[in-house]
């Protein structure tokens, strides 16, 4: 069971591999309502009527406009004065006074998983493009979006699966996806994904690394001409300008993120420019990489935190295990400023939920990063919205116009001047429905009623001691494509004079960036609620083996049930005498104590083959 979680652990781990500020918004307005007092928790009738608002209509900021809703689209818009003859005391209505009206985020890159386009639609954006995820989810979703039905959640659009080789990027998350070995596997490929609901194809194209096998040019090129062939774009994900180079020159339709390894030549410009290519930069995952500023940032807001979910929390707060010199924050944004002078779209994606990101959140925090490498505050909310509306034939949505969808988000009038305001929300709908912005209340799971997570006293590692549900198993990072192993037995001899203990034994194999190998317990078959340990303080085990660096991860109900992250941790010495290890519960950072799901011990890439013995393991 506990390949299922690592899956999910290596969803973000692997996404370092490839690619990813400032003062957060002031304190909104105060908002009237004309008819009655509204607010986000309960709304008896739907709105028909948004007064007084400023209107960003993609070129300016109109101020003193009103915008009628009906059936889930923009009915009318005109001036308050104007429109007043319309509004009496029959109609319901939203007096947006100090409030600007923005269109619905459009977020050019996420991964979609779990909760994700519930969590991203309280702060917005409501509507994924999204770039690789389960083609199962696609069914559902696709009915979803083409009907103005009052929906929870914001609307998604897909590659379904990447286009990669055995064993290369998008292999290594847990479930079978189909590759590409040879030109004959393509058109069938293509094909497919058209039929299972894919609104595009997505490739993997990163020849010049080592660490990952990766389709070669010949068949790049061959999935460019094929996809276009059905009708669809083909986007390419590229960490490299050379890489970037040979996917212009193949007429990719775009890049998937901005290279960070160099800064962008004329030559590639001038040759993007001309081409018609655009480019999502996914600068919040490459700002993780490199320094997670942004994600501090918003972290240290106090009115975003209480709109984020456990898992938003969870991604926003993990950190990168390195940062790369391809992944400097400093290049990609003078490339990104760079390809923009030239006139190159430039259109905003945040690649959520890779660690120090988060859903909805980032899609803000990326207009902040975008308007920072030269964007204008207009072009940063329309590579939000107008643009990958334009661009990827969304004629539905992505700007407030007479027809379009009713989907908007109401914020301060600073937004003209302070981007950050975005993240100001006050309002935002969905179809015309207003949606709930604060985060749905959960109760605790219920309180573990022991401290033993293991005791080897047992005759087999089935009827081990330990919490309700819980398991031991081994872990290692085969499902992540690595070649790493572990094997666990029951083994005479335990610490503080016990007959027993956990004896486990592996090797630590090339094959995966981040490999690791070791035992894990816990409950991890969903659905996962969790035990709430909060009364505990510490984690405590008494272990010796093969000397060197080890890692206990911490996993709680959100990360258990899918929603993907680099998992908390805390670093351990093995020596070869029993020691008693004591690790404050509260060191582990992003993992929630009252839904508290597993653990791991395991080794990492500093040890090559290894064993240890673990015992009385207790919180």
């Amino acid at each position: 069971m506990i390949k299922h979680v690592f899956a999910y652990t290596t969803a973000g781990l692997a996404l370092v591999i490839i690619v990813l500020l400032m003062v957060l918004p002031t304190p909104i307005e105060q908002v009237r309502d004309v008819n009655k007092t509204l607010n986000n928790a309960n709304i008896s009738h739907n709105i028909e009527f948004i007064t007084n608002v400023t209107v960003f209509n993609g070129e300016a900021f109109i101020p003193e406009m009103s915008v009628e809703l009906e059936n889930g689209l923009i009915k009318k818009i005109d001036s308050a004065d104007a429109m007043s003859a319309d509004i009496n005391d029959s109609v319901n209505v939203l007096d947006a006074t100090g409030l600007t009206m923005l269109p619905g985020l459009i977020d050019a890159h996420t991964h979609t998983w779990g909760n994700g386009l519930a969590d991203t639609l309280r702060f917005g954006v409501s509507t994924h493009l999204d770039m690789f995820t389960n083609e199962s989810l696609l069914v559902n979703t696709r009915s979803d979006r083409e009907n103005l039905q009052e929906f929870k959640r914001a609307d998604l659009f897909s590659s379904g699966t990447l286009a990669t080789v055995d064993k290369g990027h998008g292999t290594q998350f847990g479930f079978a996806i189909d590759t590409i070995a040879t030109i004959s596997d393509i058109a069938p490929f293509v094909a497919k994904r058209k039929a299972q609901g894919a609104d595009y194809i997505k490739l993997v194209y990163m020849p010049y690394q080592n660490y990952m096998p990766s389709l070669s040019l010949a068949l790049a090129e061959e999935l460019v001409k094929q996809a276009h062939a059905h009708d669809m774009l083909a986007l390419a994900h590229i960490s490299s300008q050379q890489a970037a180079l040979d996917m212009i020159n193949a007429n990719i339709d775009g890049l998937v993120h901005i290279f960070a390894d160099s800064i962008a030549s004329p030559e590639i410009i001038a040759l993007a420019k001309n081409k018609g290519v655009f480019i999502i930069p996914t600068l919040s995952v490459i700002d993780g990489v490199d320094k997670a500023a942004t994600a501090k940032q918003v972290l240290a807001n106090p009115s975003v935190r209480k709109m984020m979910s456990s898992a938003q929390l969870g991604t926003l707060q993990t950190s990168y295990p390195y940062a790369g010199s391809a992944f400097s924050i400093a290049k990609a944004q003078q490339n990104v400023a760079l390809f923009h002078e030239a006139g190159v779209a430039i259109l905003s994606g945040s690649d959520a939920p890779n660690p120090s990101t988060a859903y909805g959140v980032s899609a803000h925090t990326e207009m902040q990063l975008l308007h920072a490498s030269g964007l204008s505050i207009v072009e940063a909310i329309n590579a939000a919205s107008l643009l990958p509306a334009k661009l990827f034939a969304l004629d539905d949505r992505g700007s407030i116009e007479i027809g379009k969808r009713a989907d908007f988000m109401l914020v301060p009038n600073s937004i003209s001047t302070n981007i950050k305001s975005s993240l100001a929300l006050k309002h935002v709908f969905k179809n015309g429905h207003r949606v709930n912005i604060q985060v749905p209340v959960a109760n605790d799971p219920p309180t573990a009623q022991s401290d033993v997570l293991g005791n080897f006293e047992q005759n087999s590692l089935e009827n081990v001691e330990t919490l309700p549900d819980f398991i031991w198993s081994e872990s290692n990072d085969k499902m992540a494509g690595g070649n790493s192993s572990a094997a666990l037995s029951l083994t005479s001899g335990g610490a503080n004079n016990t007959s027993q203990s956990l004896h486990v034994t592996g090797a630590i194999e090339a094959g995966f960036a981040f490999p690791w190998a070791g035992a894990a317990v816990g409950d991890f078959i969903a659905p996962v609620s969790g035990l709430n340990i909060s009364a505990y303080s510490h984690l405590e085990f008494w272990i010796k083996g093969t000397p060197g660096k080890y890692q206990v991860m911490a996993f709680d109900a959100g990360f258990a049930s899918g929603n993907a992250r680099i998992p908390a941790n805390q670093h351990f010495t093995i020596t070869q005498t029993w020691q008693k290890v004591s690790l404050p519960l509260d060191n582990f950072d992003n993992f929630n104590l009252k839904a508290f799901a597993g653990l791991a011990f395991v080794a990492g890439s500093e040890l090559s083959e290894f064993e240890f013995y673990i015992d009385e393991i207790r919180v």
